[in-house]
């Protein structure tokens, strides 16, 4: 039996969360708990959460349709999400909802979980397979989803080309964090962002994508290094890391 979050709408779309007490790296004993009356949102198609472990790369759930929907899934016009410890692991989770209408996508805004240290002391949890295929699918779940329901007629191929190497290039969380920018203004921040970090963080790579190029951070010898990768360099990028 889970203990719950209980997620709630007080103005609008504005999504917060009280409830249940988890702590740092818990795994399958919390979920999160959205009754979705009052939102503006209910009786989507499909639903999405996008769930960012603080300081973290984002991931998204799987497709929420029905009751029969995993491990996420709607009933009764509540959304019932699991957490693994991937998503409790930093100490902070946020938490977004898109609700997919037709060729519409509404989205909520940002509820945040804080969650307590445990007896790991923040150290890096366990880390099965599955949660790095979630990870990996459905972030290509969503950004292929977005497409299909772009309101334009001109699509960003360029930025889907991005994001899908970026997901194929994921390794875990911790390790490979991955971020998704709308522009290039967005991954030059972020990429400030991540080489402001205390010795660079302690991944092995950052990736950011954009919609002109894919940038990739690695620390080489003590020293970050970014190389930008466009077009038929992404190809090239992928055989390196995804084929050998």
């Amino acid at each position: 039996m889970y203990q719950y979050f209980e997620g709630s709408f007080p103005e609008g779309r504005e999504l917060s969360f009280e409830g249940a007490e988890a702590y740092m790296g818990e795994n399958a004993a919390c979920a999160l708990r959205i009754p979705l009356e009052g939102s503006g949102m209910e009786g989507a198609d499909r639903y999405f959460l996008s769930l960012e472990p603080y300081p973290g790369g984002a991931m998204i759930s799987n497709e929420i349709k029905d009751e029969n929907s995993e491990p996420a899934y709607v009933e009764n016009g509540v959304i019932v999400c699991p957490l693994t410890s991937a998503l409790t692991s930093t100490g902070s989770l946020r938490i977004q909802l898109s609700a997919v209408f037709g060729e519409k996508t509404m989205k909520s805004g940002v509820g945040k979980i804080e969650f307590g240290e445990s007896i790991c002391g923040g150290g890096k949890p366990f880390k099965t397979a599955e949660d790095d295929i979630f990870a990996r699918l459905d972030s290509l779940s969503q950004r292929v989803s977005a497409l299909e329901n772009s309101e334009s007629e001109n699509p960003d191929f360029d930025f889907t080309a991005a994001a899908v190497c970026a997901v194929l290039t994921f390794e875990s969380g911790e390790e490979t964090p991955v971020y998704f920018e709308e522009d290039d203004a967005a991954a030059s921040a972020k990429l400030n962002e991540i080489l402001a970090l205390p010795d660079f963080g302690e991944a092995k790579k950052y990736t950011v994508a954009s919609g002109s190029a894919l940038y990739v951070i690695t620390i080489n010898g003590g020293a970050p290094a970014i190389n930008a990768y466009r077009g038929r360099e992404m190809l090239e990028y992928l055989k390196t890391e995804v084929m050998n």
